[in-house]
């Protein structure tokens, strides 16, 4: 599964494809829960927990829309799950002991007093519900957190699934297009990174190898040049170029937003002079960073013109 091959069901509109390709990748690295829903009357690009100390999804999508219309599907990464939906499970019964040696809602004075609780123990038809990372059951909450739990299946309806997820880097959308923030396509291979809070994990343009040394490498060592990279190569140094000098037109931006990033991926490990070569006219930094790509072309040059 390539990010070229995938930029060209997006290019085709082929929508069914490119979902099935963000959703085959998603589970590969690890993002195998979902799709799950939440509802939220804002718009955003990147989830914040909040005073709740969670966010929260359901596998029913008609509940979620109940919490506001901006309705948005996400996998999540689900290394490890405290399931408190199930009474028997260890993390369950874990909480409710801690619930209770705190002194459950009886902590909680506006909650206890306020709202009219008859008891400060523990209420499972209420209590396992977003409320579990909410003052004063946090302290149970923080318990199991510091264990590594960081994806919580919560008791709230028989009828779905409900969970609660305390580390945004866990939450991507399962669009089968995302675009950053100037309006690019953000490649496969960029999209399920638990890196970034973002949940597109925006794709940042590949760094630019220094133009001048390129330029100069192909004025004054063109057998050096022609070692890597013909034809589509020269064609790349050629768009670089005109991105350089200010040219925005469509095609330009095409080449720069889709067909560089796709040759990238692809070809970002190469580490031998034709490798390095055609990394240098696409006008990108591989593997070997910018001192080790003009060491090989370097030592190429020393080779070729030593006598």
């Amino acid at each position: 599964m390539s990010d070229a091959a995938y930029m060209k069901a997006v290019r085709r509109g082929d929508m069914a494809t490119a979902q099935r390709m963000v959703d085959e990748a998603a589970k590969k690295v690890g993002y195998n829960l979902g799709p799950l829903w939440h509802g939220t009357h804002s718009d955003f690009n990147q989830f914040e927990t909040g005073r709740a100390g969670a966010i929260y999804f359901t596998s029913n999508k008609d509940y979620a829309g109940s919490y506001g219309p901006n309705l948005r599907a996400f996998y999540v990464k689900a290394d490890k799950v405290a399931d408190l939906a199930d009474p028997k499970s260890p993390q369950y019964k874990e909480l409710v002991r801690a619930f209770n040696d705190a002194g459950g809602w009886a902590s909680d004075p506006y909650i206890f007093e306020e709202m009219g609780r008859k008891s400060p123990k523990f209420d499972p038809k209420q209590d396992l519900t977003w409320e579990i990372f909410d003052y004063p059951a946090a302290d149970a909450g923080a318990g199991l957190i510091g264990q590594g739990f960081k994806v919580f299946r919560l008791q709230e309806r028989e009828d779905f699934d409900s969970y609660a997820v305390t580390d945004p880097k866990l939450v991507k959308l399962t669009d089968p297009v995302t675009y950053d923030d100037a309006g690019n396509v953000i490649p496969l291979s960029q999209r399920f990174q638990a890196t970034s809070e973002d949940i597109r994990n925006p794709r940042h343009a590949p760094p630019q190898f220094p133009y001048e040394y390129a330029k100069y490498l192909k004025s004054k060592f063109p057998d050096i040049w022609r070692a890597g990279g013909n034809i589509r190569g020269n064609d790349a140094f050629r768009w670089w170029t005109a991105y350089r000098r200010g040219d925005r037109s469509p095609t330009v931006m095409r080449w720069w937003t889709v067909t560089r990033p796709a040759w990238i991926a692809r070809h970002y490990q190469d580490h031998r002079l034709p490798g390095v070569v055609a990394q240098i006219k696409w006008g990108t930094v591989g593997a070997l960073g910018v001192a080790g790509m003009k060491r090989v072309v370097e030592d190429a040059i020393r080779r070729r013109y030593a006598n």
